[in-house]
């Protein structure tokens, strides 16, 4: 495919007609084959197609079964949403995404890390993931290292270096809870996915390896898109071809992912057939944005053969551009505003630009929202098998993410919930505004956080007898303010009048200084296999400073397992049924889970451990335990089964609660508004 030809045009022409051969070999030889074959007995091909060939990968994946995307060196969200349109436009439920891969990071990636591949991935329309890591127990005789399978936990699939065996946790009832996360968001996502626009896409992936930051990959727009809430996949033309590519009411396959438009860009050179495909669709009333220059020249040398030349691709160009759903826009900058001139807004439209991410699915009772507060990832760090510069993990920096409150318009008709992922619980939201169309509604997304936001038609009160788990104290938020201090409060009603408000002398914010650590240590056993891995109670007794175990005492620096954090604090005497608080644990690694005054909370948000803890308190003395989860990293690296490495997060071995040694408790108070 890379003979050198006199004249670049003319081989860049063969070379398109090579890489269109090679794609339609490997799609009607190969997985054509492997999917009926499957199909015959019960089962579908679940492939990652066209993996570092020069094919067109969207072509590809209208041949598997089930499409699955993949993260190794190419963790951009225009690299997930590459084959999402194969599943959409096909009806396929499910499209898959193995996820999570870092290397130099042996038994140390976190949950917390594993959540932020996943919470990128279905923004993009990922709703099914395959952990990437999951050795059976076994030993290896295999004599040129030990990190193979001759040490605890038993076999290493990567000899210690990639990522986790995810099959291995210190506690499966707390890592339950966080696949119980994952589980619901899928769940929501699985639904019939609605997408705003389609990116034509006529690429051969010659650099398949090779991803652009967020903004600056397939559809290198700076992130414009997403700025304004636009959702976006790609489509190529095979994909136009399919039986359900009609246009129905102005969209594209109506009944499926319901494109509104389609942006054709980078696309200077097309095959005629193609360009009439778009003709046709633009006739029947789909409008399209052309960025850049229209299409002017033939593709391949076979088109050349056939008689076609660039005055016909000009001719009909013209003629396309001339039609009224059809637009050219100069710049992939000016995109919007052109989209706005058709008529076009996104599912969930902002009040500002935000580097937030919208997902929208549906299922004939409700419309649902999937929101995620990304902050962009730069291109060195998407394409790293160990990112180090601080925008994704294991490196991600913290410091270096913004929250974003915005007000969002989403469409669709019926009063909005917030689906909490991490509890179960259905949360009925206040202060909106509706029309038949749309609700408007303002969040707030912590950093690296999402947000499930359902919009049904029924009404909370009727929701409750079919859903014990609502919790019906977010309803009184249409009666109180939740002050937490004794100044004056401007509180805004949902009806757009402010209410000034003052709560009654408040116990002041404080940190909790002092608790007690016992740590259930996991070790090996009997034998290396982790099945047969041992514990044992470490009781460290009482600390004054939070800090990773290792900075707490030398001894417990290979010590992996759960960690019992007790402590006692009091609420005034002046508490009453009105009265509350937040509890700010700061920095948590793992996974933790919250006990106050012998009652377990619903799981929280692990990302942003805020937490509201007033509905269990009583006045007087009161008793917090926070059970935190880590890796079995500390522990495999003291025998030596990981190795070590100086990129990865710098938590990730610490078993660590607060942040710079502080948990802090908020006192509030709820006060009734006239």
């Amino acid at each position: 495919p890379d003979y050198a030809f006199a004249d670049p045009a003319l081989a860049q022409q063969i070379k398109n007609d090579y890489d269109d051969v090679v794609t339609y070999c490997y799609t009607q030889y190969h997985l054509k084959p492997m999917q009926e074959m499957c199909e015959r007995h019960n089962m579908a091909l679940r492939a990652q197609v066209a993996y570092n060939k020069p094919m067109n990968t969207v072509t590809s994946a209208l041949y598997a079964g089930i499409p699955e995307t993949e993260g190794l060196n190419r963790n951009s969200i225009d690299f997930y949403r590459l084959m999402a349109s194969s599943a959409h436009m096909r009806g396929i439920p499910v499209y898959s995404f193995e996820a999570a891969c870092e290397f130099n990071g042996g038994s140390s990636q976190s949950y917390e890390d594993l959540a932020n591949w996943f919470k990128r991935s279905w923004a993009a329309g990922v709703n099914r993931q395959v952990t990437h890591g999951s050795s059976y127990s076994g030993k290896s005789d295999v004599s040129y290292t030990g990190l193979y399978g001759n040490l605890w936990p038993g076999f290493m699939a990567f000899g210690g270096v990639v990522t986790n065996e995810w099959n291995r946790n210190t506690s499966n009832a707390l890592t339950r809870r966080y696949i119980d996360y994952f589980a619901r968001v899928n769940s929501i996502l699985q639904k019939t996915q609605k997408v705003d626009l389609a990116i034509y896409y006529d690429t051969f992936d010659d650099h398949y390896m090779t991803a652009g930051g967020d903004g600056e990959d397939r559809y290198p727009d700076g992130g414009a898109l997403n700025a304004k809430g636009y959702s976006y996949e790609f489509v190529s033309p095979a994909t136009l071809t399919l039986p359900t590519a009609v246009v129905d009411h102005g969209v594209l396959n109506e009944n499926g992912p319901a494109y509104k438009a389609i942006v054709i860009h980078d696309a200077t050179f097309m095959d005629l057939s193609n360009l009439e495909a778009l003709y046709a669709l633009a006739k029947e009333g789909l409008p399209l944005i052309f960025v850049g220059e229209m299409p002017s020249c033939v593709k391949y040398y076979s088109n050349v053969i056939s008689g076609n030349t660039d005055e016909d691709m000009q001719s009909l160009a013209a003629e396309l551009l001339a039609l009224p759903c059809v637009v050219q826009a100069a710049d992939y900058a000016a995109v919007p505003d052109a989209l706005i001139t058709l008529g076009i807004v996104p599912d969930a439209a902002y009040d500002q630009n935000a580097d937030v991410l919208a997902k929208r699915t549906t299922d004939g009772y409700g419309d649902y929202y999937y929101l995620y507060n990304y902050n962009k990832a730069s291109a060195a760090d998407v394409n790293a098998t160990s990112a180090t510069e601080g925008t994704v993990y294991p490196g991600l920096d913290k410091e270096a993410l913004v929250e974003e409150t915005l007000t969002v318009t989403l469409q669709g008709s019926g009063y909005p919930y917030e689906l909490n992922a991490w509890s179960g619980e259905i949360l009925p939201l206040q202060n909106y505004t509706a029309t038949e169309h749309d609700v408007t509604l303002t969040v707030t997304l912590g950093k690296d956080d999402a947000i499930l936001i359902a919009l049904l038609p029924e009404a909370a009160s009727d929701i409750h007898a079919e859903n014990s788990s609502v919790d019906i104290t977010q309803m009184e938020t249409t009666l109180y303010a939740r002050l937490t201090d004794t100044d004056a409060h401007t509180v805004t009603l949902s009806g757009g009048e402010d209410v000034s408000v003052q709560a009654q002398s408040l116990q002041r914010p404080f940190d909790i200084s002092a608790w007690e650590l016992q740590i259930e240590a996991i070790q090996q056993g009997e034998s290396i296999y982790f099945r047969d891995s041992a514990h044992r109670t470490i009781d460290v007794g009482e600390i004054t400073e939070l800090k990773g175990w290792k900075d707490l005492d030398d001894q417990l620096a290979g010590v992996s397992g759960t960690g019992i954090y007790t402590a006692t604090f009091s609420m005034d005497a002046g508490w009453n049924e009105h009265c509350g608080a937040l509890l700010d644990l700061g920095e948590v690694e793992d996974i933790y889970t919250l006990t106050v005054n012998g009652t377990e909370l619903p799981f929280t948000n692990q990302v942003s451990p805020r937490v509201d803890i007033g509905p269990y308190l009583v006045s007087g003395e009161n008793i917090l335990q926070v059970t935190v989860a880590t890796t079995i990293y500390n522990y495999a690296s003291s025998i030596g089964s990981v190795r070590r490495s100086d990129s990865l997060h710098p938590l990730f071995a610490d078993g660590l609660l607060g942040t710079d040694g502080r948990v802090t408790v908020t006192p509030y108070q709820l006060v009734p508004l006239n």
